[in-house]
């Protein structure tokens, strides 16, 4: 008959010889625990799922899109997604320049094709939700005056893990940028000119 330590619970005991093969030696016991962590926990090192996180049920994904008359601001997600292990929040806001010939920047003035924008919002948001298996997507745009040092847009998302969670970030504001009907009007001290969103993609190898 097996001995029980008096600090173990007979349930315990019971419970560790039931995950144990018949065969598992005390040599290699703790091999054979580590290998069981690994597949049952997390990610492997190559990016690979374990079946653990494959099997997991989830959610339906959480879209908050919003086309805002005042400038956007960080929300947190709440309830936060359990299953959720990265969250990457951009927040592009209005920075101080001077136009050669018109002087220092006063703000933006952002106008908008609101059915189109709001659409194609809601759009991005399933897109990056399909392809980086993002758990939550939001995304604010002012339509509005944007002064210097507050912000227009606001991407957040959360993921299973931070890679997925930063691509998904840069994808939706390079989309945004591109393909959202939404038009930026630069309010210098002295004039005011139009300008069109570039991807940050495009702009790096330009």
């Amino acid at each position: 008959m097996q001995r029980v330590a008096s600090h173990q619970r007979p349930e315990a005991a019971a419970l560790e010889s039931a995950r144990e093969p018949a065969s598992l030696s005390q040599s290699n016991r703790w091999t054979h625990m580590r290998t069981y962590t690994k597949t049952a926990v997390g990610t492997f090192s190559d990016g690979s799922r374990s079946r653990y996180d494959d099997g997991m049920p989830r959610s339906e994904a959480f879209i908050d899109v919003q086309l805002l008359d005042r400038p956007a601001v960080c929300i947190a997600l709440k309830p936060f997604p359990a299953e959720a292990g990265g969250e990457c929040i951009f927040l592009g806001r209005t920075r101080h320049e001077t136009h050669p010939q018109h002087g220092r920047l006063i703000r933006l003035s952002y106008e908008a094709y609101v059915p189109m924008a709001e659409g194609l919002l809601r759009e991005l948001a399933q897109q990056a939700i399909d392809r980086f298996d993002c758990l939550a997507v939001r995304i604010h745009h002012s339509v509005c005056e944007v002064p210097v040092g507050e912000a227009s847009v606001l991407v957040q998302v959360a993921c299973g893990h931070r890679a997925a969670a930063f691509e998904a970030c840069r994808f939706l504001i390079d989309q945004l940028k591109s393909e959202a009907p939404i038009w930026k009007r630069e309010m210098w001290a002295d004039g005011s000119t139009w300008s069109a969103g570039t991807p940050v993609a495009a702009a790096e190898k330009a």
